[in-house]
């Protein structure tokens, strides 16, 4: 796939070097490029890039990359620990809040996030837009069998926790203390986190907010969740 941007081509190209085939630059725009870089660098004319991201804000730089591994929900158990704290995205179809979602969730150190491979968008140049090139930086996990797999992983010893606006435990609450390892679900604003997360969960979530509020976008329920679990794990 084309990426594009200079903050995304850079950040793939410090935290994921291993992803990238070759960087495209315009003339006058080699500066973009970090000097320690060893990918294969290829000057372009403007038509290429006009051609390649159309009306796309690619600031003269673009690299070409590998899809990032998705690896199988085996891997969670593999590199499990005592504290951690994976996400799960069920039904997120837009790419701007899968790449911001995956930006927050490397900046909090979360452990991974897992991808539904029915409802879940893929991994595409928007996403690693919108996340600033942090998408490739993330492990990511594919969940094709979410209800033998969650009953696996419970199995394995790990806490289910399910996000959503009727969530019986509400977050900051002082009360509130959840066992790790801990695998957070949420769905969409649209058509939430599917019933068989739920029923699976240890607990439930809510985020606090004023009568008659709709929702949060769900990167930013994300953010904020995420935050007050990294918090206490």
């Amino acid at each position: 796939m084309l990426i594009y941007g200079k903050n995304t081509v850079r950040e793939v190209l410090r935290l994921s070097p291993h992803l990238v085939k070759k960087v495209f630059y315009l003339p006058g725009k080699e500066g973009l490029i970090p000097g320690e870089s060893r990918v294969p660098a290829e000057k372009r004319e403007k038509e290429f890039f006009d051609h390649s991201f159309s009306h796309l804000r690619h600031q003269g730089i673009a690299a070409e990359i590998a899809s990032p591994p998705l690896y199988d929900p085996g891997y969670l158990e593999e590199m499990m620990g005592p504290s951690s704290l994976f996400l799960l995205l069920d039904g997120i179809q837009d790419p701007m809040n899968l790449g911001s979602i995956l930006r927050t969730a490397y900046g909090m150190g979360i452990d991974a996030v897992v991808l539904t491979a029915d409802r879940t968008v893929d991994v595409t140049p928007a996403v690693f837009s919108a996340s600033s090139g942090y998408a490739g930086a993330v492990p990511l996990v594919r969940m094709k069998n979410p209800a033998h797999t969650v009953k696996q992983l419970k199995k394995s010893g790990v806490w289910v926790a399910a996000a959503h606006m009727k969530g019986e435990t509400e977050a900051g609450d002082p009360s509130f203390s959840p066992l790790f390892p801990l695998l957070l679900c949420m769905g969409s604003e649209g058509s939430g986190v599917r019933r068989t997360f739920i029923s699976e969960a240890d607990f439930s979530l809510r985020i606090p907010q004023r009568e008659g509020f709709d929702s949060y976008n769900v990167s930013v329920a994300a953010a904020i969740l995420l935050w007050e679990l990294n918090r206490l794990r």
